[in-house]
């Protein structure tokens, strides 16, 4: 069991809150929170990860473990993801930069990922960057992410 599992499983047990219902109270998928629990989900999406912290009135880093002040990233003010209903207008233009920005780290790296991969991190990549960053790319999420998935 890796360490994020025990510090969810830990929060569980302080609030006597079940995976099924803590599922619920994320508004996440069913058996999301029993993947992660069980080892089926190895690397959940900073989204997940978000909503089970906050379910949890917790912070991400309790959750992934380290120091606020040594997180490398904000994790805790992601903004949420948002319903097609109310979806920011489509940048192609930062989507596109978003997956040059990703393809640059991955050659320096000199490694790949699936297309499936790869478009799923442009898209975490492109709804972080769209939070404000002068409609550029975040290299800092975008190192991190791919750092995160070579694990």
């Amino acid at each position: 069991m890796n360490f994020l599992s025990l510090q969810i499983k830990e929060k569980m047990a302080e609030q006597r809150i079940s995976a099924h219902a803590l599922e619920k109270k994320a508004s996440l998928k069913a058996s999301a929170v029993q993947n992660i629990l069980y080892g089926r989900s190895k690397n959940p999406s900073i989204y997940t990860l978000q909503a089970i912290a906050r379910a949890l009135n917790c912070q991400v880093h309790d959750l992934i473990g380290g120091d606020q002040e040594n997180n490398s990233l904000p994790y805790d003010t992601l903004p949420e993801p948002s319903s097609e209903k109310h979806a920011s207008p489509w940048d192609i233009e930062l989507y596109s930069k978003c997956l040059e920005c990703l393809t640059k780290i991955l050659k320096s790296k000199k490694t790949t990922f699936s297309k499936e991969k790869v478009l799923d991190l442009v898209q975490e990549i492109y709804l972080y960057s769209q939070k404000g960053y002068q409609h550029e790319p975040d290299i800092r999420f975008t190192e991190w992410i791919v750092e995160k998935n070579l694990r």
